[in-house]
């Protein structure tokens, strides 16, 4: 039997990172400087969570919101850009550390975060790797590196993608 190529269904790319799998690790390259901001959840009249944003600067809106980055990325296992929202603290210490700690804030940085376990006993580690010395690496990859995204958006409920940034 044969299956035309337009009959099979494409595999859906998400354009966001949420989370580390499970006893996994992923690998990115940050396209720019983490936007910070509040995050907590909500219940729509469906009964479906919904993330509520806001951008740093104000009043923490809820007791329970949690301090998020929002960083623009290429997934590096698939060359895609996306929009990591960052909610655990350890991964936002750990990172914050390496780059500062290796001198990384400037130039190209690769990204490492493995987890183990699963659920609240998840524990994450998080490494660096340079990639040149940032300028060169940019300008031989110069079309993935482009940011190609707004990721403040995710503040207003809009989609980062939807505009040329």
């Amino acid at each position: 039997m044969k299956i035309a190529a337009n009959l099979v269904p494409k595999k859906r790319v998400s354009r966001y990172l949420n989370r580390v799998p499970q006893d996994g690790e992923i690998n990115v390259l940050f396209l720019g400087d983490p936007i910070g901001g509040y995050e907590w959840w909500t219940s729509s009249p469906e009964g479906k969570r919904v993330a509520n944003r806001v951008p740093l600067g104000g009043e923490k809106p809820d007791k329970d919101a949690k301090l998020v980055w929002i960083c623009p990325i290429l997934d590096l296992s698939d060359r895609t850009k996306k929009v990591w929202v960052i909610s655990q603290k350890s991964i936002q210490r750990q990172i914050s550390a390496c780059c500062e700690a290796d001198g990384l804030e400037d130039g190209a940085v690769e990204v490492i975060v493995r987890r183990l376990g699963s659920g609240m006993d998840s524990v994450y580690s998080v490494s660096t790797r340079a990639l040149d010395d940032g300028e060169n690496f940019r300008a031989a990859n110069r079309e993935e590196m482009e940011l190609g995204c707004d990721p403040a958006a995710l503040f207003s409920s809009g989609d980062p993608f939807a505009c040329a940034y």
